[in-house]
C-alpha cells in the first residue's frame, strides 16, 4: 500500500512492496525490500534492497545486497559482514564490514570504507575520495577510477593489567556488591 509519514514493519521474513512517503523502518531475519521510501532504515540477517530511496539509506545486517535497480538519492550507510552494492550511489558511501564488493559501481561523492576486504574493478568509479585503512585487502584498486585515495593507519591499543590493578578491581567490586546487598536487605 501507500503510507504517509513513517512505517515500521518487523518479522522473521519480511517482503515489503510499499510506497512510503517518509521513513521506512524494517527489521527481521530475512528482508526483501522493493517499492519506495523517502528514507530507508533496515536491520536484519539477510537484507536485499531493490527499491527507490529518495534520500538516504541505512542498513545493518549479516549480508546486505543492494540490487542494480535500486535508486539511492543521496547517501548510503551500510554495516554488515558481507556487503554487495550493484547500483550507483549519488553522493557518499560509508560502509563497514568484512567483505565489501563495489564492482561496477559509480559513487558520486566520497567512499569511507572500513573492511578487511574490498573488491573493485575497472568499472568502479569514485568521483571523490576513497578512504580506507592500510590493513585492508583491496582488489582492483589500480583498475578503478578514483578522484583521491586516502589511506589511514590506526595503532592497536593493548591495555595490560598488573596484579595490583586486578586486586584493586576485585576489592572495589566486592565492596559494591556488599553495599548493594545491604540496600536490598534494608528495603
Amino acid at each position: 500500500g501507500t503510507y504517509d509519514s513513517l512505517r515500521l514493519v518487523a518479522g522473521n521474513k519480511v517482503t515489503s512492496k510499499a510506497t512510503i512517503d517518509g521513513i521506512s523502518f524494517v527489521a527481521g531475519n530475512d528482508l526483501y525490500l522493493e517499492g519506495s521510501a523517502t528514507y530507508g532504515f533496515y536491520a536484519g540477517n539477510t537484507i536485499t534492497i531493490n527499491e527507490n530511496i529518495e534520500k538516504d539509506l541505512l542498513a545493518a545486517g549479516n549480508k546486505i545486497v543492494v540490487e542494480a535497480n535500486t535508486i539511492i538519492g543521496r547517501d548510503a550507510y551500510l554495516a554488515g559482514n558481507q556487503i554487495i552494492v550493484n547500483t550507483n550511489i549519488t553522493r557518499d558511501l560509508r560502509a563497514g564490514g568484512n567483505t565489501i564488493d563495489l564492482s561496477g559501481v559509480t559513487i558520486g561523492g566520497d567512499a569511507y570504507i572500513g573492511a578487511e576486504r574490498v573488491i573493485l574493478d575497472e568499472n568502479t568509479v569514485i568521483t571523490g575520495k576513497l578512504t580506507y585503512y592500510d590493513d585492508t585487502n583491496i582488489t582492483g584498486l589500480d583498475k578503478a577510477t578514483i578522484g583521491e585515495v586516502i589511506t589511514n593507519h590506526y595503532d592497536k591499543v593493548v591495555i595490560k593489567y598488573d596484579i595490583k590493578d586486578r586486586i584493586y578491581t576485585f576489592i572495589v567490586s566486592a565492596i559494591a556488591a556488599f553495599i548493594t546487598m545491604l540496600c536490598l536487605l534494608y528495603l
